[in-house]
């Protein structure tokens, strides 16, 4: 299969969720030969983007303040910063082959000095050869449309990996109806091979898979204009944090635990002995503060098993977030 290359210019996250998104999904593609593969690279500023189906309060640590994004696609929470070269591979619906595409990735890699190989969890992890054996270098996940498959991925290259495992891990839950992410140990590819600039390894991995250097990406029409209602949608509140698959939570105190559900972003709570010390939270957009405003009210008004510091570390702005119940 022939495989055109993009650069996508620029380092929002939102937009570049947008594009793939929008090329999944258009009927319209003047970009490029619909019967050819596409391969797009682009790099994030600092972000955490999470899975299609992923709770943002169990994913994210509570004390980080980069912004969220959730994607179309399946799979885990993923971290992205300026030492992240991000690919994604659109193809036709009938000859995508998920292993086969892993190996093109890994045997570019290969190809241009960096002993990868394709792992569980359609992953890439530096081989048993190399010096941090067993590693994951780039996690991936995939989108079905009704005529191509988004199948994408994250490549660690000089990424702040202190900054990686520091931002992720949420608030414990039960009932929980979400993908929880499945941790492991990370390194950059950097570690097993020439310290590269992203540019250069952008270009490397293009002539390596497409034997041309990339085009820069110019979308036009219908696409162009898809990409525009696919950054407002991926942009809002409502899909960010209220297309969250129902969960709930417990705070320990007299009486207790109390249950507390979280449906489509909003809290919700059976009548009982507790109801009049949380009315004022029934009803309302979930977020980081309100949790630990209820855990601090069950610490100090019913008397918590267990104290621990209230810690004001919202995901969203101090003054919480709106999202419409027709969500």
């Amino acid at each position: 299969m022939k495989i055109e290359s993009f650069v996508l210019e620029g380092s929002s996250p939102l937009e570049h969720l947008a594009v793939e998104s929008a090329l999944v999904e258009s009927t319209l593609i003047e970009t490029w030969n619909r019967d050819a593969g596409l391969l797009l690279l682009y790099t994030n500023e600092a972000c955490l983007v999470i899975g299609r189906n992923q709770n943002p309060w169990k994913e994210v640590n509570p004390r980080s303040r980069l912004p969220v994004y959730r994607r179309d696609s399946g799979g885990g929470a993923v971290y992205h910063d300026r030492g992240n070269l991000n690919w994604s591979l659109v193809v036709p619906r009938e000859t995508h082959d998920r292993d086969g595409e892993l190996a093109l990735i890994a045997g570019a890699l290969r190809k241009i000095g960096y002993p990868v190989e394709p792992g569980e969890r359609g992953g890439l992890y530096c081989d048993a050869s190399s010096a941090n054996p067993g590693c994951k270098v780039s996690g991936t996940a995939r989108r079905f449309g009704k005529q191509r498959v988004l199948h994408h991925g994250t490549l660690l290259v000089s990424s702040d990996l202190r900054a990686l495992r520091s931002s992720l891990g949420g608030i414990e839950t039960q009932d929980d109806r979400s993908l929880s992410s499945v941790p492991a140990r990370a390194a950059n590819i950097s570690s097993i091979g020439l310290a590269v600039g992203l540019e250069a390894l952008a270009l490397s991995l293009s002539l390596a898979l497409c034997e041309s250097p990339p085009a820069r990406f110019s979308p036009e029409g219908e696409t162009r204009d898809r990409i525009r209602r696919e950054v407002a949608r991926l942009g809002s509140l409502d899909w960010i944090y209220g297309a969250t698959p129902g969960f709930s939570f417990r705070l320990p105190g007299k009486g207790g635990p109390f249950l507390f559900s979280v449906e489509q972003g909003f809290l919700s709570f059976p009548e009982g002995s507790y109801e009049n010390h949380f009315a004022r939270f029934r009803g309302i957009p979930f977020s980081f503060s309100t949790y630990f405003d209820m855990k601090k009210l069950a610490e100090q008004v019913l008397g918590s098993r267990r104290a621990s510091p209230h810690r004001e570390s919202p995901l969203e702005p101090t003054v919480g977030f709106q999202i419409s119940k027709e969500v």
